[in-house]
C-alpha cells in the first residue's frame, strides 16, 4: 500500500487524527506525512464531516424514498439528508430523517404523487467503511 493510501485509511477512521500521530502510527516522517497529507486533501477527499447518531438527537426513523420525477423543484427538502440520482425505473433515491413514523408518513403523503417506493431502514449495519482494510 502506498503512504498516501495508509494516510488517507487513517484519516477515514479518524479523521480528525494529528499528523504526528499518524506520522508515529505508520512508522514515517512528519515532513513526509506532512506532504502526502496535503495530496490526499487536495486530490480525494471532498470534504471533513460530523457522522451523526440521529436517534440521539431525537431523528427516530429514517426513510428512503424511490421516485421518477424530472425536476426536485417542487419537493419539500425539509427532511432531507441526501439526494441520489438513479438509473432505472426509479431516478431518484431520498434519504430522509424523521423524529417519527407519523412525520414520515405525514411526507410520504407530499410525495404520493410521484408514486414513491417507500422503505423504512432499521438499521445500519456497516457505515463508511470502505477503503478502511
Amino acid at each position: 500500500m502506498k503512504t498516501h493510501e495508509k494516510i488517507l485509511n487513517e484519516l477515514r477512521t479518524n479523521s480528525r487524527t494529528a499528523i504526528t500521530e499518524i506520522s508515529r502510527k505508520l512508522g514515517i516522517s512528519k515532513t513526509t506525512t506532512y506532504s502526502q497529507f496535503i495530496y490526499v486533501n487536495k486530490t480525494f477527499i471532498k470534504r471533513f464531516i460530523t457522522l451523526l447518531n440521529f436517534p440521539k438527537i431525537g431523528y427516530l426513523t429514517r426513510v428512503v424514498f424511490f421516485l421518477k420525477i424530472n425536476s426536485l423543484k417542487n419537493i419539500d427538502t425539509t427532511h432531507i439528508n441526501s439526494i441520489t440520482q438513479l438509473h432505472g425505473k426509479h431516478n431518484i433515491l431520498l434519504e430522509c430523517l424523521f423524529k417519527d413514523n407519523e412525520e414520515a408518513i405525514k411526507y410520504a403523503e407530499t410525495l404520493k404523487k410521484h408514486k414513491p417506493k417507500i422503505y423504512h431502514l432499521v438499521e445500519t449495519v456497516c457505515e463508511e467503511e470502505f477503503l478502511l482494510k
